[in-house]
């Protein structure tokens, strides 16, 4: 393979990641929230293809640079650790598993670990117990020869423990993460290259459930997560950080509402930890 063509290799692995990052942001549309807004993701007019313009923050690049780079420092890939912070079972969990096979049969990390409630606190909350249904279901003869393969791919991925499922109660309680316990702390600043927070209340723990203004740089928001994150959300409330100046003032002269009504989305990551910064 000559120089030109690992090139173009390299991008095309860049590009298929950034694609299934983009899937499982989306599929945040898929709660119970706003019928209208799932609507768009499941159901007879389900559609998987995104307008980028209604990204108003997206790290996706810097994010996958990152983990390229981590790569190359620790030697090896397998190495590294992938943790998602689960929100919502049904579309948005199967493309989250969607996601997390990518990883795994890329080899964009070695390990991916699902935290999800101990119960669901909302009708549509992931608990341990779906991530498993949900991989079984794929399995079933009624569905799609493709469909089956991921299911049991994932399927292998749990028996040899590079798809772990772990509940906490921490998910559950009315805390804010930087009153996240002690233990889950050093595990995730541990075991976690990259922590992926999944949807909008996970979104507000993370800020403190604060008005902020919106164009304040997340950095200066959230300096305290004990690992490198990057968080996927469907805008379905009014706080945000990191929004440009301009593109806000935009908004708010366009769309009244463009902080809650589900159309919009950020994909914003800070990526160096409390105790490396």
């Amino acid at each position: 393979m000559n120089n030109a063509q690992e090139e173009a290799a390299a991008v095309s692995r860049h590009d298929q990641l950034k694609q299934f990052m983009k899937l499982s942001l989306w599929g945040n549309k898929a709660d119970e929230c706003y019928k209208e807004v799932k609507d768009t993701v499941s159901g007879d007019d389900a559609s998987l293809v995104f307008d980028d313009k209604l990204l108003l923050v997206d790290h996706s690049d810097k994010t996958i640079s990152y983990l390229e780079k981590k790569a190359t420092e620790l030697g090896n890939a397998r190495n590294m650790g992938v943790e998602y912070i689960n929100d919502n079972s049904g579309t948005e969990l199967l493309l989250d598993l969607a996601l997390a096979d990518h990883l795994l049969a890329h080899e964009w990390c070695g390990k991916v670990t699902m935290n999800v409630k101990m119960e669901p606190m909302y009708v549509s909350d992931a608990i341990g117990a779906d991530v498993h249904e949900h991989i079984a279901e794929m399995q079933s003869k009624m569905r799609a020869p493709e469909v089956q393969a991921l299911g049991t791919r994932l399927a292998g991925y749990v028996q040899t423990e590079q798809l772990v499922v772990h509940p906490d109660i921490f998910w559950n309680r009315y805390k804010f993460y930087w009153e996240m316990p002690t233990e889950l702390q050093s595990r995730l600043a541990d075991e976690a290259t990259l922590v992926i927070i999944k949807g909008d209340l996970n979104y507000r723990r993370l800020l403190g459930d604060r008005l902020w203004a919106p164009s304040t740089s997340i950095n200066e928001v959230v300096p305290y997560f004990p690992a490198a994150y990057v968080s996927f959300r469907t805008m379905k409330s009014t706080l945000v950080a990191g929004v440009p100046a301009d593109i806000v003032q935009k908004l708010e002269q366009e769309d009244p509402k463009w902080r809650f009504n589900g159309k919009r989305a950020i994909i914003q990551s800070v990526l160096t930890t409390a105790t490396s910064s």
